[in-house]
């Protein structure tokens, strides 16, 4: 496993705390009769006490000394402090991270000695092996500088920021560490993060896309791939390189190369997955996987799906026959973009999972309620995307699927979603198929 570090904000996401927060500033303002409001609560998420009262203090004209309204407000802190609670189930989540081998810190603008109160009030202190506070910085969240001293504790790693804030995401971007936006009440955010969560729980399918080195890229309710003109830059080495693998391959087996779809970039409006791409050769991408110092900015897309009768059953196999992952277990069905399916410049990859999955199974076209692609999902161990759908059949897989065996798959199975984790566990599973089952609603 990668060097993985989860780094934890303390308000909002450890502890239950942003209504008592909001009411201590009510106060606050009401002793100097000014009314506060929701949204300029939620603007002062992130920012040290100091700062709060300075901006409060210059905002309002408040006359009162700057060290009298931070003493006012944190003696307010400290007494809703001793009687918090811990978020729900914030406790297994951050037994279950320990018990996986990952270093977890905290980096949160409360007090130090309150911080630390209530970890060990509620037997999570020894959990964490750093904690950064607001005594420890100059400038508080959207800065940096917070999440920069974790990287200055832990060189070189990889770290994951769970935050609850739009001042807390900021700052861990711009200290260019990954963003888990902890969102229960489901706010609309515009800014881009790497995960949106609504239950702690949802840490687990996070945990399980590192181990995987697989990632959900992005989810939308509509997906749409656009073909555009790009040629990968390819040197005269690289070129002899290439022809070389390739004909080193065809000593072993029968090779065909066809054209690929490959990744160029993405982008999510309102509910609409953007996807662009670019047509390319199979022994580019076939030579880049053989040598990845080729690095020749390939990565094909193709698509996978996931089965679903009304019964919740759907349908795995081994695969066989194929380049990546032979004798592992994944859903059907799956394929490569067929990129002459296309309506203008748009590539038709809903009819590249219905042939597939016609082929796959021998159920009937007719046999399709319908489909609903839901995600994108990039395998970075061999550099690949797939655009995964949801494909609902009208009756039960059993009384439909014609075959159990075909050129692509052996050992076709029915299981019911209930039982997957426990079949998947028994054998090898393709990471694309453990991401889109964490992925289903």
């Amino acid at each position: 496993m990668r060097n993985v570090i989860f780094v934890f904000d303390f308000d909002g996401v450890i502890v239950d705390s942003l209504s008592s927060l909001y009411d201590i500033y009510l106060e606050f303002l009401k002793k100097f009769k000014i009314e506060g409001n929701k949204d300029e609560f939620d603007s002062l998420n992130g920012p040290s006490i100091l700062e709060i009262v300075s901006i409060l203090k210059n905002k309002y004209g408040i006359k009162n000394e700057t060290e009298e309204l931070f003493r006012i407000y944190s003696e307010a802190l400290s007494i809703i402090y001793q009687n918090i609670k811990l978020n729900e189930t914030i406790s297994e989540n951050l037994k279950y991270l320990k018990a996986n081998n990952f270093i977890i810190a905290l980096a949160s603008s409360s007090k130090r000695e309150e911080i630390i109160s209530v970890l060990k009030k509620h037997g999570l202190y020894d959990l964490f092996s750093y904690i950064v506070s607001s005594e420890d910085v100059e400038k508080a969240k959207p800065s940096p500088e917070i999440y920069n001293k974790v990287k200055e504790k832990y060189p070189n790693n990889e770290y994951y920021v769970i935050e609850d804030s739009l001042m807390g995401i900021q700052s861990a971007k711009a200290a260019g560490m990954k963003t888990i936006f902890f969102n229960p009440n489901r706010n609309i955010t515009e800014e881009n993060v790497t995960y949106e969560i609504n239950e702690l729980n949802q840490i687990h399918n996070i945990v399980t896309e590192i181990e995987s080195n697989c990632f959900t890229i992005a989810k939308a309710q509509q997906i749409t791939l656009k073909a555009v003109v790009h040629e990968p830059t390819i040197s005269m080495s690289q070129k002899q390189a290439i022809e070389d693998i390739w004909n080193q391959e065809l000593l072993m087996r029968k090779l065909f190369n066809g054209k690929i779809v490959s990744y160029l970039s993405h982008k999510k409006i309102g509910d609409t997955l953007h996807i662009e791409c670019f047509i390319t050769q199979y022994k580019y991408f076939l030579a880049q996987l053989r040598n990845p110092a080729l690095d020749l900015k390939i990565a094909p897309i193709g698509v996978s799906g996931i089965i679903l009768d009304e019964n919740n059953n759907t349908l795995i196999a081994e695969r066989r026959n194929v380049t990546e992952y032979e004798g592992f277990y994944e859903f059907i069905p799956a394929g490569s973009i067929d990129s002459s399916k296309t309506k203008g410049d748009l590539i038709l990859f809903q009819e590249t999972i219905v042939e597939e999955f016609l082929e796959e199974t021998g159920i009937k076209r007719e046999n399709i309620k319908y489909i609903q692609p839901y995600c994108l999902i990039f395998d970075n161990s061999h550099r690949v995307y797939d655009i995964c759908s949801k494909i609902y059949t009208n009756g039960l897989i059993q009384n439909l699927v014609m075959s159990r065996q075909n050129d692509e798959y052996d050992n076709i199975e029915i299981v019911n979603l209930k039982n997957i984790h426990s079949r998947f566990k028994q054998n090898n599973c393709v990471p694309t198929s453990r991401i889109i089952l964490s992925n289903l609603d």
